[in-house]
């Protein structure tokens, strides 16, 4: 009988105090539901660190591609990854001279890409467009001595000229045509150290053949 009566007691409190509970736990949810809100970026971010963490995704000295920012890693926190920022240029490692910050939560948003490379053999990659004036098909051999003559005489010129130091150095050149009909040039560097200089020396070279052709065959 006494148990009964407790349990009636029980039950006849949580009738009269149900509306002030059900308001009770709205208020609970409410302040979950913003606690929540407030600390997504954060959560996200430590679960980001941890994704990394436990699939190895990528560490110091890696080149790494998220979404539209490139660059070397150059930190590893808590909370974000320090990148030396490369040029977004396809191919490019180029540094642009920033330091960016990227935090763990863009993980989740885009894939983190690991490009290949070693320290000593990044490669570097740049295109070139010229009218189709001059058949540069049959001078694609040329065209790769010209350049592979430039880079050697850049790395001669940094003072790395050491049989090993310019063997790693080799430029590879591919042509095609773009949607409009002009001949389209990808030039890749391989082992560049000074990218920029290295880009700026083999356009130059293959830029005044390709005109001198076109000069010669104007003339005849």
């Amino acid at each position: 009988m006494r148990n009964v009566l407790i349990l009636v007691a029980v039950v006849g409190l949580i009738m009269i105090w149900a509306p002030q509970l059900r308001t009770f736990a709205l208020s609970l949810t409410a302040v979950a539901v913003a606690i929540v809100v407030a600390t997504k970026e954060l959560i996200l971010c430590l679960s980001g660190a941890a994704l990394r963490t436990f699939t190895r995704a990528f560490s110091v000295g890696d080149i790494i591609e998220v979404g539209t920012t490139k660059g070397e890693v150059l930190d590893l926190n808590l909370l974000a990854t320090q990148l030396r920022e490369f040029e977004g240029i396809d191919g490019s490692v180029v540094p642009t001279g920033r330091i960016v910050t990227l935090p763990y939560s863009l993980l989740f948003s885009s894939p983190a890409k690991v490009l290949p490379h070693s320290r000593a053999r990044i490669e570097h990659a740049f295109t070139m467009t010229f009218e189709p004036d001059v058949n540069l098909f049959s001078r694609v051999h040329e065209l790769r001595a010209i350049a592979v003559e430039a880079l050697a005489k850049t790395v001669a010129a940094e003072g790395n000229s050491s049989s090993s130091q310019v063997e790693a150095e080799r430029c590879d050149i591919e042509l095609g045509t773009s949607e409009i009909g002009k001949y389209r040039l990808r030039i890749t560097l391989l082992g560049a150290r000074e990218p920029r200089r290295a880009e700026n020396a083999v356009a130059c070279a293959v830029g005044a053949f390709i005109e001198s052709q076109r000069t010669s065959s104007s003339t005849e």
